[in-house]
């Protein structure tokens, strides 16, 4: 499994789960997604360490049991051919194979 952030519609909160060589992990944000108002997210993969910032502030974290295993399918963001997806709107949509400091994430 691609690392994957769904959003849990009845609860409002975000669901991060990904594929390590060993097993399947993840996270579940602490905050509940407000209604109609923009959203920062950036999660962070370092080495075994994924972190979840929302509008800057380090919203959970966890270490994970061995690396994330990515694999090359498509990214869909918003819906894909198996699921209704969620209504939203994106302003900018990054993603980088370097490292960067979580400076980028803290605005």
């Amino acid at each position: 499994m691609t690392p994957t952030i769904l959003l849990l519609p009845k609860e409002r909160r975000l669901l991060i789960r990904m594929s390590t060589e060993l097993s399947a992990n993840g996270l579940d944000s602490k905050l509940v997604i407000p209604l109609r108002r923009w959203m920062y997210l950036c999660m962070i993969f370092t080495n075994q360490v994924v972190r979840l910032y929302v509008n800057g502030i380090l919203d959970t974290e966890v270490i994970l049991k061995g690396q994330v295993q990515y694999n090359p399918g498509d990214i869909f963001i918003g819906k894909d051919p198996s699921h209704s997806g969620v209504k939203c709107f994106l302003t900018i949509c990054e993603s980088t194979k370097e490292p960067s400091s979580t400076n980028k994430c803290c605005l």
